[in-house]
């Protein structure tokens, strides 16, 4: 059920990570601050650093570490491998605990950016740990979310699900009936789990469809709506998904792709559309299935009659005047 021993998820708790609950070994602090600068200079112009490594290579290395935790917590980012415990542990052996040079709110400022990066890793490891189903009811492991969410800010919650791994993801996901999180979070999570079911199977079969329309229905997510518009536009629904849709979607853009989803589905069957379906897909502004169905003959005379000259002042002149000018050549 769990890769995670109660120690550990105990430690999670409290706001240690992983990594402080295996120790640290740290090399000297001149090594260690240099691997640190090495690391960070991917984020950060030569300019940038230059005062970090003018008082490294001076054997200012208070100085060295400060400026260059300073300039990390300032722009909010993180060099790769990052291990916190780490970090302050050097910052420690620095005496920057007890006293700073450049900014006298340094070691608050250090712990909360610090604090930060490893709620995101502690929560990530622990649903990266886990299995639950969408009937589970282990009060423990919802219990353990909900706390390591809560040592999150609502910024940090709403990045999550572009961090979490598929398996990560799907644990939030059945768990997000209980699991307290804001509905914007909830909102990003289905999204994201979602759209990634669809890119995984590569279509949208009824199961994972009617999954999406429970989520919808149940809790309105726009996100969802511009996954199915989005389906819709690639094809990838069948026609009785579509009308399963219209029961309860009536959006500008949801009309309009839904329109242009059965033009599609027409055209290919070898019909051709009329003056009436011509002139309701230019109200809807579905351009791109007029052009659609210009390309493959399918506009009766009628329909093609339909598709005036438009004025100097009129809105979508261009595309207009395009459809026009080629439905002229046909008729």
């Amino acid at each position: 059920m769990m890769k995670l021993e109660v120690k550990q998820i105990n430690n999670l708790i409290v706001g240690n990570s992983l990594a402080d609950v295996e120790g640290i070994s740290m090399a000297s602090e001149k090594q260690a601050l240099e691997q640190f600068i090495s690391l960070s200079k991917a984020l950060f112009s030569a300019e940038e650093l230059e005062a970090v490594k003018h008082y490294f290579e001076h054997d200012e290395y208070e100085m060295a570490f400060e400026g260059l935790v300073i300039e990390l917590y300032s722009s909010g980012k993180y060099p790769e491998e990052f291990n916190f415990a780490k970090w302050k542990e050097l910052g420690i052996a620095f005496g920057l605990d007890k006293e700073t040079i450049f900014d006298e709110k340094f070691w608050v400022k250090f712990n909360e950016w610090g604090q930060a990066h490893r709620n995101d890793v502690n929560i990530i490891a622990f649903l990266e740990a886990i299995h639950l189903e969408n009937d589970n009811e282990d009060d423990q492991l919802i219990g353990t979310i909900n706390l390591l969410l809560a040592k999150m800010d609502l910024d940090e919650q709403l990045e999550l699900h572009g961090r979490l791994s598929p398996k990560a993801l799907s644990n939030i996901y059945n768990a997000r009936d209980k699991v307290e999180m804001h509905p914007q979070v909830k909102e990003h999570i289905v999204f994201a789990f979602f759209g990634g079911k669809i890119v995984e199977q590569g279509q949208i079969a009824k199961p994972l469809f009617n999954e999406m329309l429970y989520e919808y229905k149940a809790n309105g997510f726009i996100s969802l709506e511009s996954i199915l518009i989005t389906a819709m536009k690639k094809d990838s629904l069948s026609l009785a998904q579509v009308m399963e849709l219209e029961q309860f979607l009536s959006g500008s853009a949801f009309l309009k792709e839904a329109e242009a989803f059965k033009c599609r589905g027409k055209v290919r069957s070898g019909e051709k559309l009329d003056a009436d379906q011509v002139v309701n897909l230019l109200h809807l502004r579905a351009y791109h299935a007029l052009d659609f169905a210009l390309d493959h003959g399918a506009i009766s005379e009628n329909g093609l009659k339909a598709l005036e000259e438009p004025t100097a002042s009129e809105s979508d002149r261009k595309i207009k005047l395009a459809l026009f000018q080629k439905a002229r050549a046909m008729s």
